[in-house]
This record gives structure tokens, sequence and C-alpha cells, in this order.
């Protein structure tokens, strides 16, 4: 994958998703990780960074995907 896309990549529900996934302490997301996810929300899809299964969930409930 080119550099800054995101770590998982998904479609649900017809919305295309990235979630960059970080360590709960600690993990930094990059200038070009922070550009990547903006391009995708700037083109409808669903992209955020989660440090833990609790910030996808909510991410994905807030989005009625889940």
């Amino acid at each position: 994958m080119p550099a800054g896309t995101p770590d998982i990549l998904a479609c649900l529900k017809g919305r295309f998703i990235g979630i960059e996934v970080k360590k709960p302490k600690g993990g930094i997301v990059s200038p070009l990780q922070k550009l990547k996810i903006k391009q995708i929300q700037n083109a409808g899809g669903i992209a955020f960074v989660a440090n833990s299964l609790e910030v996808v969930k909510r991410e994905l409930s807030e989005h009625n995907l889940i």
C-alpha cells in the first residue's frame, strides 16, 4: 500500500471505510496519515484513527453502520 494509507480498508453497507490503527498509548498519527484520512472524508468515505475496539464501535455507530 502507498505510504499513509489507513491500516484497514473496508466497504460496509456501501460506504468506504479507512481505519488507521494505533496503540492505546503512544500511537502517533503522521501528517501524511492525517492527509489521507481527510481525503477519504472529503470524498464521502468514513475514515478515522482507532486505538481501541470501543472507538471503532462508536465511529461505526455514529454513521449508522452497526
